[in-house]
């Protein structure tokens, strides 16, 4: 984790004020630290428990200058090596540019959520954070705080009384939805990511990526599993006919 006193003027500036001021409660010690990011305990004035997450101060003139770097290796590999071509790296770069610059505004992290959130507006087992706007910017990201366990702390959740096969059948409901019926997904889902919550729901929380997936490559995905389902299907039924007193 990087200091308090570096990261306290940036969430300053981009906040208008200190944090003591505008938070009923801020705690300087952060929950986690990513290379990305640090996120932070707060209480709104209005009692709503958030995190607090801030962007770790000079990040983006880092990833400039090496992505820079990146973008002049891979004209070096495809001057150098045209055998690679085929893996289309400057195809990669604009990927990984496209991403990276993505995460560096946390106001797109906030849009993914919502939209993460709209696709599940109908459902209770199935929790997205709110998101605070008022105090949101390129920088600073509040949200609501969840309570939950994280989904490999399998003695929490055995304490809990989760049921973790109707978790894992839930989690699994919610990724095929997201990706084969809206076209739109969490594209992080590890464990840091997600939380247990009594009653068996299931939290999602950073959306600094999504991915998106267009109607054609939905049905191309489709036929894709079902093929295999069917390869698996009709190679479980050799080996039954062929197994020793086999009647069908």
């Amino acid at each position: 984790p990087i200091p308090w006193e570096k990261i306290r003027p940036q969430l300053e500036a981009d906040l208008g004020a200190s944090p003591h001021e505008v938070f009923a409660e801020f705690d300087t010690t952060p929950l986690a630290a990513a290379s990305i990011a640090q996120v932070y305990k707060a209480r709104l004035q209005t009692g709503e428990e958030v995190i607090v997450k801030v962007l770790r101060p000079g990040l983006r003139k880092i990833i400039e200058a090496d992505l820079r770097l990146l973008a002049h290796a891979t004209r070096i590999v495809v001057d150098e090596w045209p055998e690679f071509a085929r893996y289309q790296p400057h195809e990669q770069m604009r990927h990984l540019s496209g991403g990276l610059y993505g995460e560096l505004d946390l106001v797109n992290e906030a849009r993914n959520c919502e939209t993460i959130a709209a696709i599940f507006s109908d459902r209770d087992d199935i929790v997205i954070p709110k998101i605070h706007w008022e105090w949101t910017s390129e920088r600073v990201l509040v949200q609501e705080f969840i309570h939950g366990i994280p989904p490999n702390d399998h003695a929490r959740l055995n304490e809990a009384g989760i049921d973790k096969v109707m978790v894992a059948q839930k989690g699994t409901d919610a990724f095929l939805n997201m990706a084969l019926i809206e076209g739109v997904f969490h594209a992080d889902p590890h464990p840091g990511n997600m939380l247990i919550l009594e009653g068996n729901r299931i939290g999602f929380i950073d959306f600094g990526i999504i991915g998106r997936l267009s109607g054609r490559r939905r049905t191309q995905l489709l036929m894709l599993i079902g093929a295999m389902l069917k390869e698996d299907a009709d190679g479980l039924m050799a080996v039954l006919l062929a197994s020793p007193g086999s009647s069908n």
